[in-house]
């Protein structure tokens, strides 16, 4: 039996995953994609995270379904804790994606994005869009967005 203090960090975590999982969706349909990639450190900052236990990702990753259904890490190598690269789909098919589980380096990433080629959904790397906003910064973002006082910044056709 979970004590209360265990309840409360939980419903904690549930509800930062899905206020991240909005506002990434969000920013990713304003850059004219549906797939995005976060570094380890954007994962550990978005996420309020010191490491990447294999339980908590999986937590995040049933608290972003409504928004990415597709869900891929990467770790560093012999290592299924320490992700390194998080990929989030809003499709189920992340097939274009290396089945390997490790991708390092920043190079690495850019240059699968840059290879997906032909038919391969747009990707593109968090830190292209913006830089890491706190839960606050977040917050206010999404109540401005969700009450019309701002309007969304979408991609131009």
């Amino acid at each position: 039996m979970a004590t209360t203090r265990e309840r409360e960090i939980k419903n904690y975590r549930r509800r930062l995953h899905r206020m991240v999982g909005l506002y990434l969706a969000l920013k990713a349909w304003g850059k004219g994609t549906s797939y995005i990639a976060l570094s380890r450190l954007e994962v550990l900052q978005f996420f309020d995270m010191e490491s990447t236990p294999g339980q908590r990702m999986e937590g995040i990753r049933n608290d972003l379904k409504p928004w990415f259904k597709g869900f891929k890490c990467y770790y560093r190598e012999n290592d299924k804790t320490y992700v390194q690269w998080l990929f989030l789909a809003q499709s189920e098919d992340i097939s274009f994606l290396p089945a390997t589980s490790t991708l390092s380096g920043l190079a690495a990433v850019k240059s699968l994005i840059g290879g997906l080629g032909e038919g391969a959904p747009k990707t593109i790397l968090f830190s292209d869009i913006s830089g890491v906003p706190s839960p606050n910064d977040m917050i206010t973002s999404l109540a401005l967005l969700t009450s019309g006082l701002k309007l969304p910044i979408a991609k131009k056709s």
